[in-house]
């Protein structure tokens, strides 16, 4: 639960049948979209930067509290108000996630009726925000499961900044992996959303935008087909892990162990034959979606929550990358 760092008064909405860690607060909605509607009701909180003020007992001449010159995030929902973000700045801009979201709704999804949102939740009582939006269906050849190219966004309030990027999702498994050419295009199309010119113009560069898109999902699959077309020998995928899962140098027994399990773990996902077909399941492409669902689920970390967020927009999401140009250049 702690891990999860799903809280009492979070709220999420899922396609699918399965929840995040099981817990209650992440509802439902079956084999279809979220609806806009239900979206918001994640978000659907207010919001404000409070002064913060010295230890009780201390005051100026006047008998009043001496601020402190830092500022908090609070929930003014609940009472007394949950603090989100203990101390940040002045200049500090914390626009609420509902004003986002209806941004979204009202430019994004409304200029492209094809996005559809397939996740949205809050963590750490609204702290932080996350959603994605599917962009786009695809097989990859000799691969039974299907993927999907998603937008994606999340934040969090004294912590991250905006974060905006494409993701290609493997679903048997919820793999994910950069979707690095498509990049540049996602963060035009989450930060174009707020601006208002004249309709014909914002009509036609949103569709330039999704073309480009798709140009780069196109690109993406050409690549992970050819990579599923070239087999691997045992010397190459222990090579891989030499590489990428290295022996820990000295004697400590805990990295041992450690390195061990994540060896482990890994060959336990590349034997499994991953829902792919004979002639992909021990190819270039079978190793890098081996390493990508160890990462994703598998390494090491104290806290689940973070290890999503950095598997999908951190360093896991770089190591996975490098994966990926390694087995390119095999």
């Amino acid at each position: 639960y702690r891990s999860a760092r799903i809280e009492a008064l979070d709220k999420g909405m899922l396609s699918g049948t399965s929840t995040w860690h099981g817990l209650p607060q992440y509802e439902l909605v079956g084999n279809r979209a979220v609806t806009a509607a239900e979206a918001e009701t994640v978000v659907d909180f207010p919001i404000a930067k409070v002064p913060t003020y010295l230890e009780m007992g201390e005051r100026d001449a006047l008998g009043q509290q001496i601020k402190s010159g830092a500022y908090a995030i609070v929930r003014t929902d609940q009472r007394p108000a949950v603090v989100l973000a203990p101390a940040v700045g002045a200049r500090y801009e914390a626009t609420p996630h509902r004003q986002i979201f209806n941004q979204m709704t009202e430019n994004l999804l409304a200029s492209y009726p094809d996005l559809k949102i397939c996740g949205t939740g809050t963590l750490e009582n609204g702290r932080t925000w996350w959603i994605q939006m599917v962009a786009a269906k695809f097989f990859v050849k000799g691969d039974q499961s299907e993927n999907e190219l998603r937008l994606c966004y999340h934040q969090s309030y004294g912590k991250t900044a905006h974060s905006v990027y494409a993701s290609v999702v493997r679903i048997v498994c919820n793999n994910t992996l950069r979707a690095a050419e498509s990049d540049a295009v996602a963060k035009q199309m989450l930060s174009r959303f707020s601006h208002t010119k004249s309709a014909r113009a914002k009509i036609n560069a949103n569709l330039d935008l999704m073309a480009q898109l798709h140009l780069g999902l196109e690109k993406h699959k050409e690549l992970m087909e050819e990579l599923a077309s070239k087999p691997v020998t045992a010397k190459d995928v222990e090579l891989f892990l030499g590489k990428f899962l290295p022996e820990p140098e000295g004697d400590a027994k805990v990295s041992e162990s450690r390195h061990e399990a994540a060896v482990a773990a890994f060959n336990a996902i590349f034997v499994s034959g991953q829902s792919m077909d004979a002639s992909a399941s021990r190819s270039r492409y079978a190793v890098l979606n081996a390493f990508t669902d160890y990462v994703d689920h598998a390494s090491y970390s104290r806290d689940d929550a973070d290890r999503w967020f950095d598997s999908q927009d951190g360093a896991r999401a770089e190591l996975k990358q490098e994966a990926l140009a390694y087995l390119q250049a095999l």
